[in-house]
């Protein structure tokens, strides 16, 4: 499965660490993810502190109407761009 959007923030607690750019959040079939996922993005805007001192992070993507919410991703910051991965499914808010 491949999802394409435009938008979202990564998040260190209630604080903005990243807003991103495109993104493609891309999942493997089921029975050989394990229900993992990765996504790439550029960054539109990084909060030096809170990107490098958040912790665990949660990615916040827009869907229409509603935002999906995964809690405790994994992140790999690049220069203008980040990778983040995680398992499961979002919360959807």
């Amino acid at each position: 499965m491949r999802i394409r959007g435009e938008g979202g923030e990564v998040r260190a607690g209630a604080r903005v660490a990243a807003t991103l750019g495109p993104w493609t959040l891309e999942r493997p079939p089921d029975r050989l993810s394990g229900g993992s996922w990765v996504l790439a993005a550029a960054v539109r805007q990084r909060d030096a502190f809170w990107s490098a001192h958040g912790g665990r992070f949660d990615l916040v993507l827009p869907a229409g109407s509603v935002a999906w919410i995964y809690r405790g991703v994994g992140v790999a910051w690049g220069e203008q761009a980040v990778s983040i991965s995680g398992i499961g499914k979002p919360e959807v808010s």
